[in-house]
């Protein structure tokens, strides 16, 4: 089975790449990098030369944005979904996708969502890829598609923009230089955490599941403290320090104090959470304190023809 990945060059691509790679039956392609090719503005020409490049069997999506400008969010999260949706439309044979989308897109609303609940986004970032889950699920039917949401997602190569990413650079930096105090917002939220290897099982669960419906929650279904998750890095660095939790919150979450999946239709598929919690910020301790904060992935090349 050929399988191509875009957004393999990020952080839960990187997972998703690593594990494809190792099933003996997948034929693992990865798009370019953004700087090589944007997918999010990309032409028509350039998702068909991309294509015809790559012919897959299913395209596996994990490319976005989770902050910045709201052309920047609707390109990475929104526009994408729909070029790729036209794309592939147009083939004889559309490849099944298999996209990302994000616990985000429900807003504040049930303590333990399932697929079916409300979704109401309370950020630009939610919204946006809500928009794009949206493009996707109203496809013609001949389309065989998947959305997996994740809820907070940890590991290697995390960006900085997440509470466990940023609590891990700056124990580093902390420890390195003897400061005294670490600061964060107020850390009160319960979220439901799970290892982005465990998404990246979700991946392929789903893969080799034609008949995986068509929203899925990735979460471990419980809900833990945001504090607990700072302290355990704390600790893991070796910080002994103060930390405060004085500074201002993230805009993309602190509409939801409390949270955590309802994970049923994906267990019923035969996936369950294999990588502890404490594991997972293990792996995203130890990239960290060695400077792996830019996820890599093996290249691949395949340049589309340029836009007319």
């Amino acid at each position: 089975m050929r399988v191509l990945i875009l957004g393999a060059a990020g952080f839960l691509g990187r997972h998703v790449n690593a594990l494809l790679r190792d099933q003996p039956d997948l034929q693992v392609r990865t798009a370019p990098r953004q700087r090589d090719l944007d997918l999010g503005r990309a032409s028509p020409a350039e998702w068909t030369g991309l294509l015809d490049a790559t012919r897959p069997d299913v395209i596996v999506n994990c490319a976005g944005c989770t902050d910045g400008t709201l052309e920047d969010l609707h390109c990475a999260n929104t526009a994408l979904v729909g070029g790729l949706v036209q794309a592939v439309l147009g083939l004889r044979a559309p490849p099944r996708i298999i996209h990302l989308g994000s616990a985000a897109e429900y807003g504040p609303g049930p303590l333990r969502p399932h697929e079916d609940a409300p979704t109401r986004p309370a950020s630009l970032y939610g919204a946006s890829k809500l928009r794009g889950t949206q493009v996707l699920l109203s496809a013609p039917t001949r389309l065989a598609r998947v959305v997996l949401r994740p809820f907070n997602p940890v590991g290697a190569g995390q960006a900085a923009n997440t509470v466990a990413g940023r609590a891990a650079r700056q124990f580093r930096e902390a420890v390195s230089t003897g400061g005294p105090t670490v600061t964060f917002g107020n850390l009160s939220a319960e979220r439901d955490f799970i290892a982005a290897s465990d998404v990246a099982r979700a991946v392929l669960t789903v893969l080799r599941r034609a008949d995986a419906p068509a929203v899925l929650n990735v979460g471990r279904g419980e809900g833990r403290p945001v504090r607990e998750i700072v302290q355990t890095l704390a600790r893991l660095s070796g910080f002994t320090g103060e930390v405060r939790e004085d500074a201002a919150g993230s805009g993309r979450s602190a509409s939801v104090s409390r949270q955590w999946a309802d994970t049923g239709r994906l267990r019923t598929l035969g996936w369950l959470p294999a990588t502890s919690l404490d594991e997972a910020l293990g792996e995203l301790w130890r990239a960290t304190r060695c400077g792996l904060l830019e996820p890599s992935v093996r290249p691949d090349v395949h340049r589309p023809p340029p836009a007319a």
